[in-house]
């Protein structure tokens, strides 16, 4: 069982041609370092774009990121609405 102040992620693997895998990504138990089946994040490795797991045997795992493939929002999305306002504005 998970604990109330658990924190965890999922992350979603895709590859063509070739089923999802997902793995999920959470603190170990002292909750000092995120782990990933066996894999500890190596923090000096590892940053927004990339993320390095170290293997119990020493052998690293390399993840990217795809940057997105569209807009991406913070907050909500402008409704459609506001988007034509703005464009109304800009453009006058």
């Amino acid at each position: 069982a998970v604990g109330d102040n658990a924190i965890g992620f999922l992350a979603v693997m895709y590859k063509p041609e070739a089923p999802e895998k997902r793995f999920t990504i959470a603190k170990d138990r002292g909750g000092d370092e995120w782990t990933c089946g066996n894999g500890k994040l190596v923090r000096d490795e590892s940053g927004p774009e990339v993320l390095v797991w170290m293997a119990s045997d020493g052998r690293k795992s390399r993840w990217t990121r795809s940057p997105p493939e569209g807009p991406v929002y913070f907050d909500a999305p402008p409704t459609l609405q506001e988007m034509q306002q703005d464009y109304t504005m800009t453009n006058g």
